[in-house]
């Protein structure tokens, strides 16, 4: 009895398990049919290529150590990765997570894992403008004396530090200690590589004269760390400087004076054309910027807009900021929010 009894707790505990698995592998199966899809408060794990619409440039992806990116290029295993992750909705990102720009948490939210699609985002709904990077100019460059002086002797940083990559970039090789470059004016020889940085050690001759406007320049001195150059210009002289002629009233140890004595038209600026107005004893640089060009500055590339009589504004946002933008977007992985 007690044997028949352990044979039918065996088989009705058999039943039990077999229905436990049909069970789960339902609901794996429906999980399957039905398939997770991005909602409110997930976090996505996401790869993705971003470009301008009208334009097609790429200026975004997820994919790394490639330089050829393209709107055409597939978010395929050929490719190494470094996804994103993004929390959508309203809540504040978890952490580890970013906030996505509207228009693509948007396009997100029913998206299956493993799904691929592009979407397409406006303006309204992409990236804002930041108001700090809008940068009012003048378009008066600048009121000058036309009896002018000038400092007779410059003195110049003797060492020189640039980047690993710059120096790659420059002289087409890596750098080594002792190593010796061409810095323009005079030779340099490497001395230190360290933190990414390499640091080159000038090295003129005393006695070298450097071609430049509107006087040349000769080496006179060189210290540990510095670099003396000094005026060649002499008294009664006449030299082209950037706005027309001067002439030279009287050279000293340490000064240089010298008179406007003709002016240009117009002159060249990284701006566009500008106007030289005489005002008699003084002149006017007056900017005729263009609209739209592209210019790089020492804080960054800037975008000329908004040009009216007096002023422009240089514009330092990223190229993608007010523009419509399309994202192809594959969803990696999808960690649903706990109700």
């Amino acid at each position: 009895m007690v044997a028949e009894k352990e044979k039918k707790e065996k088989k009705i505990l058999s039943i039990v398990i077999l229905s436990l698995i049909l069970i789960v592998a339902y609901a794996s199966y429906s999980t399957f049919l039905k398939g997770e899809v991005v909602g409110h408060n997930d976090i996505v794990e996401i790869n993705y290529i971003a470009w301008l619409e009208d334009s097609e440039v790429v200026f975004a992806t997820t994919i790394v150590n490639e330089y050829n990116i393209t709107t055409e290029t597939q978010l395929d295993n050929d490719h190494r990765y470094r996804p994103m992750n993004i929390t959508i909705g309203p809540s504040p990102p978890s952490k580890g997570t970013l906030k996505a720009i509207l228009g693509l948490e948007e396009g997100l939210i029913g998206m299956k894992e493993g799904e691929v699609k592009n979407i397409t985002i406006p303006p309204e709904k992409g990236y804002e403008v930041d108001p700090d990077k809008l940068v009012e100019t003048s378009r008066t460059y600048g009121v000058f004396e036309k009896e002018q002086s000038a400092e007779r002797n410059t003195a110049v940083n003797r060492e020189v530090t640039m980047s690993e990559e710059q120096y790659l970039s420059t002289y087409g090789k890596n750098a080594e200690v002792d190593d010796v470059v061409n810095l323009g004016s005079w030779s340099g020889t490497v001395t230190k590589i360290s933190n990414n940085n390499v640091d080159i050690r000038g090295d003129p001759v005393i006695g070298t004269v450097i071609e430049t406007k509107p006087w040349d320049l000769e080496v006179t001195s060189v210290t540990s760390t510095q670099i003396i150059l000094s005026a060649l210009a002499v008294a009664e002289g006449e030299y082209e400087n950037a706005y027309g002629t001067i002439k030279v009233d009287e050279v000293t140890d340490d000064k240089i004076k010298f008179y406007q004595t003709e002016l240009f038209e117009q002159i060249e600026t990284v701006y566009g054309m500008a106007d030289i107005i005489d005002n008699g004893d003084s002149f006017t640089v007056f900017i005729n910027p263009e609209e739209g060009k592209v210019i790089a500055t020492q804080t960054g590339y800037a975008v000329i807009k908004n040009v009216n009589d007096t002023v422009f504004t240089l514009d330092f946002n990223p190229s993608y900021v007010g523009k419509t933008l399309v994202y192809k977007v594959k969803v990696e992985k999808i960690l649903k929010a706990e109700n």
